[in-house]
């Protein structure tokens, strides 16, 4: 894995602070960009709180 990223989440997937600009990403196992956040409530919603919705019964919150 490059320096360019901080890891802050293993769980639903590998998630980091890409450090050249500030912004959120997920990242492949092989450490590829998938998605990218600019404001850690933008992650929050589009890969946390997207993929438990239905678990937690939160698909009615989501805007």
């Amino acid at each position: 894995m490059k320096r360019d990223y901080l890891v802050f989440h293993v769980g639903t997937g590998l998630s980091a602070v890409r450090l050249a600009d500030g912004h959120y990403v997920t990242l492949t196992d092989n450490y590829q960009e998938l998605s990218e956040f600019f404001s850690l409530d933008d992650w929050y919603v589009g890969e946390v709180r997207s993929q438990f919705a239905k678990r937690y019964k939160l698909d009615a919150l989501l805007v």
